[in-house]
């Protein structure tokens, strides 16, 4: 059993600035995907795909270069409204853009088997085992900076839901099942009788990748 790039949106957010460091995307309305592809001292290079298959296959509607403080109106011809950049910052690799509407998601892929009932009649249905899960989130989870609050959101987790605690630089915090648990890249999370190992990639902005790998 494999089910790739599965989407669930955690929050959408109206007109407001997102950062978006270099070679990360944030979706934004129409299911577009704009990625900020490289900042200079004064510029970002923007790349605009038209939907997250293209932007995984790097297969960009247009590339655009925004000076700082200017913006760009319906890129690549496209219904983008207007997208500003209001501030790069070269040395930490990050460009903060404002944008009329965006959304944050999480894109996961399970991996498992199917473990067969063997009792008698009356029992209950197969039970779906996950042996990996893949998550990754745009623009990135974050919790402390003033442009993504995201706590008190949900989270796809295997397969339930958690809710957002706290994302700082090392640590995920949720609450799972009315329990409450800090992760950290390397720990060991235990569900329903069995043990998956935990791979977090943090960046500045906040938590961009989980990983859960059955044991």
């Amino acid at each position: 059993m494999e089910v790739e790039d599965q989407r669930y949106q955690i929050e959408s957010f109206g007109s407001d600035e997102v950062r978006i460091y270099e070679r990360t995307a944030v979706e934004i309305d129409d299911d577009m995907f704009l990625e900020v592809y490289s900042v200079s001292s004064s510029s970002a290079t923007l790349r605009l795909y038209e939907d997250y298959e293209e932007y995984l296959d790097g297969d960009e509607l247009c590339t655009e270069i925004i000076d700082e403080g200017d913006d760009i109106t319906d890129m690549c011809g496209e219904n983008t409204d207007v997208i500003t950049v209001n501030e790069v910052d070269s040395s930490n690799d990050y460009a903060d853009i404002e944008l009329e509407g965006f959304r944050v998601v999480q894109y996961f892929t399970d991996e498992g088997y199917e473990s067969e009932w063997i009792g008698g009649a009356g029992c209950p249905d197969d039970e779906q085992v996950l042996t990996k899960q893949t998550s990754i989130f745009y623009p990135h989870l974050d919790t402390n900076s003033g442009r993504l609050d995201l706590e008190g959101n949900r989270i796809r987790f295997l397969d339930r839901y958690a809710d957002i605690v706290d994302v700082d630089e090392d640590t995920f915090s949720i609450e799972f099942q009315a329990e409450d648990y800090d992760l950290q890249d390397g720990d060991e999370f235990e569900y329903n009788d069995r043990t998956y190992n935990v791979d977090l990639l943090f960046h500045d902005g906040g938590l961009k990748r989980i990983i859960l790998t059955l044991d």
